[in-house]
């Protein structure tokens, strides 16, 4: 059995090569009697196709061919890059299992910081460089072609500040936001992003957060940071954060993930149902790291852990893939009466909501 993707064969000759290895214009998938066979590892949105031969030690068969498409995820799953295993896929949101799809439209020299979307099967990611400092470029990752279109660089950076810990979309705002901070978790920073061109305008210096590892900001517009308390055993606080002022609010005092780093992190919403979902990252020791993959409640400032990963298996530029969608408009027809008093504020109405104004 081979396969390959553009669908034409040559004929087989001479005894089959090892699994893996190249044979009648294809990749030889398997030599067995099996059936039936399962293939793993596939990319999204792709066309396999296949021939099965039959031999008898001399002679092949003609053979036999298929086909199969591979298909893209539904909204509310989640794409994420796998820093261990340095290739794009998808974690499950209930599972926390990781399927790659071995992708990197960054290439080997760049990774994603983190991500977020303002449309179905794309996002927006901020790919580093691995420099002291990184360098910073903004990226439009596309999970349908399975492409990335490079933007521009992503910047200035206030003064003082040198790596970038978070980006999420503010739907009800129409903006881009950023965070940022610095090797020593002194000094923390939001700017607001221009995704058209990838420049940085500062908001403000984060008050009460010096040590963010991640930015989320719900369907109406709240925005969350997960700020990390340094000590002995180091600790994730959730914190809200005012997009005005750049004030940060503790909520809870600890989400529960002990030796947290203060990198390689991200976080999203699930426009859906409200959910948020945060991939940490923890170390206590030469060779004992790891990542956790978590569900956070906003209200508690508490976490539940979903699934884990080994070390160096950093989970970064995460978004779940869905978008926010307005609340639904309505027909409203009220049958207007003599001595009925209405009263109306210009401008609350919406003209596309089609409600007059008395």
């Amino acid at each position: 059995m081979v396969f390959n993707t553009w669908g034409t064969f040559d004929v087989p000759a001479g005894t089959p090569p090892a699994v893996g290895e190249w044979f009648a214009g294809a990749t030889l998938l398997a030599n067995t009697i099996a059936s039936p066979y399962n293939h793993f590892s596939l990319n999204p949105n792709t066309t396999y196709y296949y021939k099965l031969f039959s031999y008898d030690g001399t002679y092949y068969s003609p053979g036999v061919e298929v086909n199969a498409t591979t298909l893209v995820p539904t909204g509310g799953e989640s794409y994420t890059y796998n820093g261990g295993l340095g290739s794009y896929g998808t974690i499950n949101l209930t599972t926390g299992a990781f399927t790659s799809w071995n992708f990197k439209p960054q290439g080997s020299s760049h990774y994603p910081v983190t991500a977020d979307n303002d449309s179905l099967n794309s996002q927006y990611a901020i790919m580093s460089d691995f420099g002291f400092p990184a360098g910073y470029y903004l990226m439009n990752v596309n999970f349908t072609t399975l492409t990335g279109d490079s933007i521009g660089v992503v910047g200035p950076l206030a003064s003082g500040q040198n790596v970038i810990k978070g980006m999420a979309y503010n739907k009800a705002a129409d903006t881009w936001y950023v965070v940022s901070g610095n090797d020593f978790g002194t000094a923390a920073y939001l700017y607001t992003l221009n995704i058209s061109t990838g420049v940085l305008t500062v908001v403000g210096q984060l008050q009460n957060a010096n040590l963010p590892v991640g930015l989320a900001i719900d369907c109406s517009g709240s925005a969350y940071i997960i700020n990390v308390v340094t000590g002995a055993s180091n600790s994730a606080v959730l914190n809200s954060l005012n997009l005005t002022t750049a004030l940060a609010t503790a909520v809870g005092t600890n989400l529960g993930l002990a030796n947290v780093t203060g990198f390689s992190q991200d976080m999203d919403f699930n426009p859906d149902n409200g959910n948020l979902y945060w991939s940490g990252y923890w170390a206590s020791g030469f060779f004992s790291e790891g990542g956790s993959f978590r569900l956070v409640d906003v209200t508690t400032g508490t976490s539940t852990q979903i699934s884990t990963f080994g070390q160096f298996e950093t989970i970064t530029g995460f978004s779940v893939n869905g978008i926010c969608v307005p609340a639904s408009t309505f027909q409203l027809s009220v049958n207007v009466q003599n001595g009925w008093n209405m009263v109306s504020t210009p401008g609350l109405h919406p003209a596309e909501q089609n409600v007059n104004n008395w």
